[in-house]
């Protein structure tokens, strides 16, 4: 679809932006022991975000599409009758009709008659987590609004990795560690339990209080995915820290683990399947908990889509073993109050960032809302 659909790695309700943050380098108190670190500031991987060119629009767009979807839904009974009658409506063909049809061309026709899908489907624009579903192709917008997703997605992610910086920063600071100006250390996440490892410094002590704070409560877990988040689809990225077989891995682990309670690292193969302590098909013990899973009432077309890609990870990895596609490992850099991302070619480390600055001057595009790069 035409339209510019935020993925929940990069979009979140709405705040305030906070101040460039103090590096740690600074910082002037004595280390603490490690007792004392139970009392930690915690990352966030999920940070709120400011308002955006992007909400101004869909405060613009959803009044005008909302007593239209009323009618919408009165007349059609299911997901696929709404979309049929919409782009009936607007006069999406399967070709692309390039008349102006009510002051209308193709691309802005289409643009409506998504807004207007997505409107009446949800009810809203803008989803509970994040994802945004608005163009500024649309007609009612008059031209006024020009938004480039890659300036978005950029933007979102140095955001981001700002609102994380501060959050560690304040964590070591509260805890009385502090690390010396330019040295460069490396964070090490294992995917399976989210242990840490630091690396970059001798000082035994230093890589200690470092591991204990950062393993305390969700700090390790969030700042993995804060890693991913950073680094976005290997393919698209080029970035060399893991591959997307190795990316899928991880997510279909994790939901194996949501849903079922078991580590997929635990289980032993047996008989060409994945078997629980009981014997079970690790499958059968999924599927019997995504069917009672409330988020796919009345969704059969998702739930059994999501039960098709679990199911062919595990035939996949049950037939080559679980190690055929290596652990997803990741590591970032920390150094003078920033974190630095490793084997990527898009970066958001502090003074590494111009290249956002540039896209923005190239697109010209409104939505980037943090100026400091």
């Amino acid at each position: 679809m035409s339209n510019i659909s935020i993925s929940n790695a990069i979009s979140y309700n709405t705040t305030t932006i906070t101040s460039k943050p103090v590096s740690s380098g600074n910082a002037t108190s004595n280390a603490t022991t490690q007792d004392s670190v139970g009392d930690s500031a915690a990352i966030n991987s999920s940070n709120p975000r400011p308002v955006t060119e992007t909400d101004k629009i869909r405060e613009i767009l959803e009044p005008v599409y909302r007593s239209e979807v009323a009618y919408d839904r009165s007349v059609c009974k299911s997901d696929s009758d709404l979309q049929e009658y919409i782009w009936k409506k607007y006069q999406i063909t399967p070709l692309p009709d390039l008349r102006v049809i009510n002051g209308a061309d193709c691309s802005q026709r289409l643009a409506m008659a998504e807004t207007e899908y997505y409107m009446a489907k949800y009810g809203t624009l803008q989803l509970k987590g994040g994802t945004s579903f608005v163009s500024c192709m649309d007609s009612h917008l008059n031209g006024k609004y020009n938004i480039n997703a890659d300036v978005m997605e950029a933007s979102q992610k140095l955001y981001d990795r700002q609102q994380v910086n501060s959050q560690m920063n304040s964590m070591f600071l509260k805890n009385g560690i502090q690390i010396p100006q330019n040295l460069r250390l490396t964070f090490t996440i294992d995917p399976n339990n989210y242990k840490m490892k630091v690396s970059g410094t001798t000082d035994s002590t230093l890589i200690a209080q470092l591991e204990s704070i950062l393993q305390s409560g969700e700090n390790a877990g969030e700042l993995f995915k804060h890693i991913i988040k950073s680094a976005g689809f290997p393919s698209k990225y080029n970035q060399v820290q893991f591959t997307d077989a190795q990316n899928s891995k991880y997510q279909f682990a994790l939901q194996i683990k949501r849903y079922t309670g078991y580590s997929m690292r635990d289980l032993p193969l047996i008989d060409g399947a994945f078997r629980t302590p009981d014997g079970d098909d690790i499958f059968n013990v999924l599927k019997s908990a995504v069917e009672n899973d409330s988020y796919y009432k009345g969704d059969s077309v998702s739930r059994n889509a999501f039960l098709k890609w679990t199911g062919n990870e595990l035939k996949t990895l049950s037939v080559n073993g679980y190690d055929s596609v290596p652990d997803m490992f990741l590591s970032i850099d920390w150094q003078n109050g920033s974190l630095y991302d490793v084997g990527q070619t898009k970066q958001y480390g502090d003074g590494e960032t111009k290249w956002i600055q540039n896209l923005i001057q190239d697109t010209g595009s409104g939505w980037f809302y943090n100026k400091t790069v």
